[in-house]
Order: C-alpha cells, then structure tokens, then sequence
C-alpha cells in the first residue's frame, strides 16, 4: 500500500503504565523500618505487629512513574504511549494496520520506526483496549492485513 494515495488513514493514540521488573526480583525484601500493623490478635483484641514480621509475597514487577501536582489533585505520568494505525486503499480495498509503543522520553531522530512496533495483541492487552472487534481485519499479527 506504501505509495499509493486517496486512502483513508486513522490513528488511535493513548497513554501506557507499564510496569518495570523489580531490581533484585526474586530476591527477599529489605526489612522495612519500625512500621506496625494492626492485627487481631485472638478474642477481638487488636495488637501491632512488626512490617517486618508480615509475610508478603514477592513480585518481579513494580509499577514505577511520575506524579504531576500537588496532593490531592495529582496525576500520573504515562511511561509510554500507544499509537495504532489503520490505512485503507480505496482502490485494492488492502487494509494495513500497525501498532507501535513509544517510550515517554526523548527518542534520537534516527531511531526506526521498526524498533517501537508490537504485535496488536500484545497492545491490547497492556492497553486494556480492543481495537479491531470482530476479526475486521482478518489477520492476528502485525504489518498488512487483507480485508476479504
């Protein structure tokens, strides 16, 4: 489809939070400092407890991103951005879809666009989005999709 023109060309652009693996994934915690939490401790009585003596599981990931304003009112800052493309061609009635993330920093002028595509799939489930119900693109990967 590259070339030609008088097709339609639409594009869905969002914010991402994706989570960042931990540093020391899978590793024990660092003990946390003197904070205590409230438990039943048998007969309807409360007792505090150590952080440290509260078992918690660990994870591999961690959700890591800025904050703008001032409490209460902030908001957070997306670590990445989504842009999904559809391109038709009036004449073949060739779709084209592309699907790309963009990291939320200064990216070199001469990075390739290839470096930033994903699979739309995996889009939509970072996204929590569908963009294309029903099979109407009739393909499940990324790059050209035929409409029949």
């Amino acid at each position: 489809m590259s070339g030609r023109s008088g097709g339609d060309v639409l594009v869905a652009t969002g914010p991402l939070f994706l989570p960042t693996l931990a540093r020391g994934a899978g590793e024990n915690r660092a003990r946390e400092p003197e904070v205590s939490t409230a438990v039943d401790a048998g007969g309807g009585a409360l007792t505090t407890v150590p952080a440290e003596d509260i078992s918690r599981p660990t994870t591999r990931w961690r959700m890591d991103y800025n904050l703008l304003g001032e409490a209460p009112e902030l908001v957070g800052v997306p670590t990445h951005f989504f842009k999904v493309i559809l391109a038709t061609s009036p004449e073949t009635k060739a779709v084209a879809a592309a699907a790309f993330v963009l990291p939320n920093a200064p990216i070199p002028a001469d990075a390739p666009l290839e470096k930033f595509a994903v699979p739309l799939e995996k889009l939509e489930a970072a996204s929590g989005l569908s963009f294309f119900r029903n099979g109407a693109l009739g393909g499940s990967r990324r790059g050209e999709y035929e409409r029949e």
